[in-house]
């Protein structure tokens, strides 16, 4: 498998897809907050 980027990481992940490595995401932080 190759390398993924941290979004292609995350989005995998979200959509229950192979990922190379547990992603690390914080929901939290202010441009999420910004974009809601």
């Amino acid at each position: 498998m190759k390398t993924m980027t941290k979004k292609e990481r995350v989005f995998n992940a979200l959509n229950r897809q192979e990922v190379d490595r547990p992603p690390v995401a914080n929901p939290t932080s202010v441009a999420t907050v910004e974009m809601m």
